[in-house]
């Protein structure tokens, strides 16, 4: 059965009958699309704390001035008289308040009171607003500050205040003298300074405004040197794709060798080889063409004048000869093909993802099985050798197969009537790895070896090159089409294997095909 080659190539008129899948979009817009959404989660998280960090710092400085302004009222309380008639006054003069709205901007109340010794919480009012919010019960004292200070927020008149309470300490002056007043507890007043947050809601505002300006700006001037960084990688890209466009179509030449990045110029190196590769199945199949255009016009020609002669009505014994000459030759441009074949499948290479293990020991044994009546019609003997246990190939049966079948073939068709073929399979180092480096600390490498021998007239050594040649023949009676070695250093080449040919002394020819053997090939 004739099997076709590949399939064949797209043509304008089969081009289009696999659509082309819709583009997923750009690299360039991928890859800025990843590196800015991180990136504004990023910005966003950072301008979160820059301005949380800000307004914290902020909120200290603004604690701090209404601190300050406590003290500065307490400065302005005193006692006035002396003995039971004294009593806590606070002159707080305008000019302190005006100072105030200068450093705060924000609206300034301010309350003075006398502590309660049984509530420190609650005081008798001596000067300021009576109505301002009291310090609540559970208001922790502030530990930034040396002074005994408090700071909480409250509402006052519908707006949101922050409020500094100061407990402010004074000699007693209740006392007939001033060794009693000393002798007694000073007496405590709480100054409570508030401030609206006006001031603060529009720091707060200018310095998020500020911080997100800033990182805006930041995120475009990165954005815009991502999009030319990555249009500059991507340029050898551009220039592969121009390189690509304008070839002719039937230029499968390699690819020219331009400079660019590690990343792109693997990419090159792989479309250059599979360039390569497809340049090479088309030399195979143009050598098919041509070689089977050459070879099996004889037979074809050969069939059509038979035909012709059999339409002239003959006798039936020349009709008789004419059917069997016809069915030769049809058998003979039979055999050519698939010799054709099988020469152009190996000579199109065996990538690994079509190679798997392969028992060369039952292929061989079936050969000599298959091809022994053909031997017994010639009374020649046909033996096969080999061992039990054979390490595992790796390769393609169905081309194994036919080297095996080519050189038994052959070794039948050039043996003389009664002679003698052996088939042997057997494990054995090469001897020229010895040879070449007989100090090398390498285990040496093992192989596989196929040996034919028959009795036939064998090769000298002078014809051994024409002989492996394809079409290339001996002078012999029973020469055939000469592709039989051909193909099989052709199958030989795409298993890695080396071809052997060396003449048998009286006669005949020892044909050794070479198999290499690698750790993961051990069965």
């Amino acid at each position: 059965m004739i099997e076709p080659l590949a399939q064949p190539l797209s043509s304008p008129s089969n081009a289009g009958a696999t659509a082309a899948k819709p583009a997923q979009g750009s690299i360039r817009n991928r890859l800025v699309g990843w590196i800015i959404v991180p990136l504004l989660l990023f910005v966003a998280l950072d301008t979160y704390t820059l301005s949380k960090l800000a307004l914290d710092a902020a909120d200290t400085a603004y604690d701090r001035s209404l601190l300050a302004s406590a003290k500065a009222i307490s400065e302005h309380v005193h006692w006035q008289g002396q003995g039971p008639q004294a009593k806590l006054v606070a002159n707080v003069p305008a000019s302190t308040l005006d100072s105030f709205d200068n450093d705060l901007t924000g609206q300034i109340y301010y309350r003075v009171g006398q502590a309660l010794q049984d509530d420190p919480t609650t005081n008798d009012m001596i000067a300021g607003y009576a109505d301002l919010p009291p310090l609540p019960r559970n208001s922790p004292r502030s530990t930034t500050y040396p002074a005994l200070v408090h700071f909480y927020t409250a509402t006052y008149r519908n707006q949101t205040v922050r409020i500094a309470a100061l407990y402010h300490p004074l000699t007693h002056r209740l006392g007939q003298n001033e060794q009693e007043n000393q002798a007694k507890p000073p007496q405590m007043v709480l100054i409570q300074v508030a401030e609206t947050l006006d001031a603060r809601a529009r720091l707060a505002r200018q310095i998020w405004l500020n911080i997100s300006l800033r990182q805006t700006v930041f995120v475009i001037f990165a954005a815009g040197i991502l999009w030319w960084g990555i249009g500059f990688a991507l340029r050898p890209l551009y220039t592969l794709q121009e390189t690509l466009a304008h070839r002719r179509t039937e230029d499968l030449s390699p690819l020219p060798n331009l400079p660019a990045p590690r990343e792109v110029q693997t990419l090159w190196q792989t479309l250059d080889s599979y360039v390569q590769r497809l340049a090479h199945l088309v030399e195979v199949r143009r050598r098919f063409i041509a070689n089977a255009s050459h070879q099996l016009k004889t037979p074809l020609a050969l069939i059509k004048t038979q035909s012709e002669l059999a339409q002239r009505n003959p006798s039936p014994q020349e009709q008789h000869e004419l059917q069997q000459g016809m069915q030769r030759a049809a058998e003979h441009a039979a055999r050519l093909a698939n010799q054709l074949l099988t020469l152009a499948h190996a000579e199109s290479g065996l990538p690994p993802a079509q190679q798997q293990p392969c028992n060369l020991r039952d292929i061989a044994q079936n050969v000599c099985l298959e091809l022994a009546p053909k031997a017994l019609a010639q009374q020649q003997t046909l033996a096969f050798e080999a061992p039990e246990s054979l390490p595992l190939l790796r390769g393609d049966d169905g081309l194994l197969y036919e080297l095996v079948t080519n050189l038994v073939a052959n070794a039948i068709q050039y043996t003389p009537a009664a002679g003698e073929i052996s088939v042997r399979l057997q494990v054995e180092t090469a001897p020229w790895q010895a040879s070449h480096n007989p100090h090398s600390q390498d285990q040496p490498l093992r192989y596989v070896v196929l040996q034919v021998n028959d009795s036939g007239p064998g090769i000298p050594p002078e014809k051994q090159a024409q002989a492996l040649a394809r079409f290339g023949t001996i002078a012999h009676p029973n020469s055939g089409s000469g592709l039989g070695l051909a193909i099989v250093q052709e199958i030989a080449q795409a298993h890695h294997a080396q071809l052997r040919l060396d003449s048998l002394a009286p006669q005949g020819l020892r044909v050794e095909i070479w198999f290499p053997l690698s750790a993961e090939r051990q069965p």
